[in-house]
């Protein structure tokens, strides 16, 4: 009799368990992207033609299935960041170029502007060759 009162305990021990939510998700939980960017280049500045291009990617680098994903390894959200106010540039002109970036990089929201009117501004914009492109070339 104890054999079977225990035995018992057992079984519905194991069916409570069983009968939770369940832990697996019919679906999985929607990866956020790795990049959600809007790219808007004026290779001639502020009224010139516009040069405007969506990247999406749920992967960067060499293993994104997109050549533009592919490109992008190693770009990082503090690349886009101004150029801190008292810097000494440069008086280097580049040229009348201007663009903005918004979206999303890996988590964090990106909003940012660039020009070549100066040494930083210049360098700034390289470093971000891969999405800014290079103003003098179309596409």
């Amino acid at each position: 009799m104890l054999r079977l009162l225990i035995a018992a305990a057992c079984a519905l021990a194991l069916l409570a368990a069983g009968c939770g939510g369940d832990d697996d998700p019919a679906e999985p939980p929607a990866q956020a992207p790795a990049a959600d960017l809007t790219v808007t280049v004026r290779p001639e500045g502020p009224g010139g033609p516009v040069r405007r291009r969506r990247i999406e990617c749920t992967k960067l680098g060499a293993d994104a299935p997109e050549p533009a994903c592919q490109r992008l390894a190693g770009l990082a959200p503090e690349q886009f960041a101004p150029v801190p106010p008292e810097t000494a540039c440069t008086q280097i002109y580049g040229g009348p170029a201007s663009a903005r970036v918004t979206g999303e990089l890996l988590g964090k929201r990106v909003d940012a502007r660039f020009e070549r009117t100066d040494g930083c501004q210049i360098e700034r914009w390289e470093r971000n060759r891969v999405l800014l492109g290079d103003p003098a070339r179309p596409g």
